[in-house]
């Protein structure tokens, strides 16, 4: 299947496979290119040993997912808002184990109210595994053991024949390294005993080979919040041990993205196009950059263009990234998929007669047929990546329970409920490199500062002055501003906030808003602004830096968003001292504890409809704290700070799930 949900921003997908850390040091990105249909290219993966003993090397995600009804169950997921990942067996066949994905586990931490804990509660954290090394023999490999049973369907496949060991991983290696590598389990021991004291990677036995393919990944190209979580993730999936490769499209001309030499040609919908393939080795992680003429100049408008053009756009991603079929052509029989939706809304949706472009099998196509009252029989993209998925992350529980409901499912709730039992919620992290007030870059300058939460007071006083100065704000500590950040579109009810302006503007309180999208809601931005002039800044546009200092400097973030699957703003205001204000949905409700004054506990408000006057009610409730409750209002800001937010708990439970997928049959 041709993964083309990995090619929209609302999903991305991993591919995962077993990894032996120490004999993959001669591992290279051509093998791996080579394993999924590409040329070869002489650039040798990395492998480092990280100073805490972790063992780090790069692995790939891609979207290639291995479906439930046998070898030839593949189906492509294409053009939509989640993400996927996959895992490969590590031989022959798996144990049959009991599926535990509707288990909860106990939290790994007592953190109060924050990210981590809903992860932890509801979650899965990753555990040892029996050890499935790699060798020249055939034999099965141990299930894992882990907390509580990893696993899989109840419907377990019939046992298939071993793989060779390129197959194994996922990843072809060159004959010579196998040779080198024949003693494997004995020379991997010895070798750790011999180099002595030095622990082993974080993930322990379950070391993986991950392939991430997605349509956006920050830094290099960024239109929400999936472009977020793909430049951080598989950082932090690095860092645990795990190979891991990230495939996107080369929007641009990227620094250090160097030429593989790597050339392929591709058909779709009849015409040819060639696919040269780059490659930056960043952060333990290898970012592998697919250049050609239907990505070129795309960076500012990476989803933009007629529907049949983003459509054949995105298959060629998706083809150039992982083959088209490539199980049913013998290739990678025992990787496993695992799509990570970030916004249902998104699906891919087209007529039946769309299934001809993804150049499939033509028995592929009863996945994607789907009826629904609104489109009558249509393809869609996304239905077919849920059926055919090993697992489904979500990125909250609270989306994930969503979905499951006529109103949340977009039309794809019978669906969700009937593969309910693969499904996860793993709330998002941040990067704490870029999202900290100890240490970003964009507050060094313009009279910003950098601050913690021993320096708060002093800290954000001076950011907020700063904010007011550059954006031509009286200058006034005592007043509290309001930022709002976001896409200007219905979903982030930026239409709400222009709805309570009346009210907003009759007190004494500043408003700064950022985003860009709907023509009218930008006009709209423009208007409040000239109506309101002394107290409301319409930043119409993104900026990142902007971003960063209306986070550093604002009291209060405003988050009236109709629905929301995770939402990252309100995590980075929190980790600033930031107060948030936000509808109830999603991952909002999640992570914004609302705030009890009589416990002294919360983080946030919180209001239960997307209408003006539910978000006056917990606005007013905010501003009155502010003015009149120092004492609650700073307890507020240190909770938020306080949080453990970042990347390396969801990592861990996001490695779960890939343990899960991998021992499923």
């Amino acid at each position: 299947m041709s993964g083309a949900i990995a090619s929209s921003s609302s999903a991305f997908l991993l591919l995962v496979g077993s990894s032996s850390p120490r004999r993959r040091r001669a591992s290279r990105v051509g093998a791996a290119l080579r394993s999924c249909g590409h040329g070869g290219a002489e650039l040798r993966l990395h492998y480092c040993a990280r100073r805490d003993g972790a063992a780090v090397v790069r692995a790939a995600s891609a979207a290639a997912p291995a479906g439930a009804e046998g070898e030839d169950g593949a189906a492509p997921i294409a053009s939509s808002t989640s993400k996927g990942v996959a895992v490969q067996g590590s031989k022959a066949k798996a144990a049959e184990t009991k599926d535990s994905a509707s288990s909860p586990k106990p939290a790994p931490s007592a953190q109060s109210h924050s990210a981590a804990k809903q992860n932890g509660v509801l979650g899965s954290s990753s555990a040892p595994e029996s050890a499935a090394p790699v060798s020249e023999s055939k034999a099965e490999p141990p299930a894992p053991v882990s907390k509580a049973e990893t696993g899989a369907s109840s419907q377990v496949a019939e046992p298939k024949p071993a793989l060779d060991d390129e197959e194994v991983a996922g990843v072809a290696e060159p004959v010579e390294v196998k040779a080198e590598a024949a003693p494997v389990t004995d020379a991997a021991s010895s070798v750790d005993d011999s180099e002595g004291k030095e622990s082993g990677p974080l993930a322990g036995p379950n070391v993986m080979n991950i392939i991430v393919v997605a349509s956006e990944c920050s830094p290099f190209c960024k239109t929400g919040g999936l472009g977020d979580v793909v430049g951080a993730l598989p950082k932090a999936l690095a860092r645990r041990g795990h190979r891991v490769m990230v495939v996107i499209p080369r929007y641009g001309e990227y620094a250090d993205a160097q030429d593989l030499g790597v050339r392929r040609r591709y058909k779709v919908a009849g015409q040819d196009s060639e696919v040269t393939y780059f490659h930056s080795y960043i952060d333990g992680v290898d970012f592998v950059f697919l250049e050609a003429p239907p990505f070129r100049h795309r960076h500012n408008d990476i989803y933009g263009g007629q529907r049949m053009d983003v459509l054949k756009r995105m298959i060629l991603f998706c083809k150039a990234a992982v083959e088209a079929y490539y199980r049913d052509n013998g290739l990678m029989q025992y990787a496993r998929s695992v799509l990570v939706i970030h916004n249902i809304a998104h699906q891919g949706r087209g007529p039946v007669d769309d299934f001809i472009n993804y150049d499939l099998p033509e028995h592929y196509i009863d996945h994607f047929k789907l009826y629904d009252p609104v489109g009558g029989e249509h393809s869609n993209v996304f239905a077919a990546g849920l059926k055919m998925a090993d697992r489904v992350v979500t990125v909250s529980h609270g989306y994930l329970w969503e979905l499951k409901t006529s109103e949340g499912g977009w039309g794809l709730h019978d669906i969700i409920n009937h593969n309910d039992w693969k499904l996860h919620g793993i709330v998002n992290g941040i990067d704490i490199n870029e999202w900290n007030p100890a240490v970003d870059a964009h507050l060094h300058s313009d009279d910003y500062t950098n601050y913690t939460a021993e320096t708060l007071d002093t800290g954000k006083r001076q950011c907020k002055a700063a904010l007011q100065r550059q954006l031509g704000l009286e200058v006034r500590d005592d007043v509290p501003v309001i930022g709002f950040i976001g896409r200007l579109d219905g979903q982030k009810g930026v239409d709400i906030i222009a709805d309570a302006m009346p009210w907003i503007a009759g007190q004494d309180v500043q408003v700064v808003m950022l985003g860009t999208g709907r023509p009218d809601l930008e006009e709209m931005l423009r208007r409040v602004e000239a109506e309101h002039r002394d107290k409301v800044r319409a930043w119409v546009g993104f900026s990142v830096q902007m971003a960063h200092r209306i986070t550093a400097g604002a009291d209060v973030l405003l988050m009236p968003s109709r629905f929301e699957p995770c939402g990252l703003n309100q995590l980075y205001a929190m980790a600033y001292g930031t107060v948030p204000v936000v509808h109830a949905v999603g991952g909002l409700r999640d992570t914004v504890a609302p705030f009890d004054p009589f416990g002294d506990t919360g983080l946030g408000w919180t209001f239960d409809r997307a209408e003006a006057g539910r978000m006056i009610d917990a606005l007013g409730h905010c501003l009155n704290t502010y003015r009149n409750y120092k004492e609650s209002w700073r307890g507020l800001q240190v909770r938020g700070m306080a949080q453990d937010l970042s990347w390396d708990h969801a990592a861990e439970l996001y490695e779960d799930v890939l343990v899960k997928a991998k021992y499923q049959w």
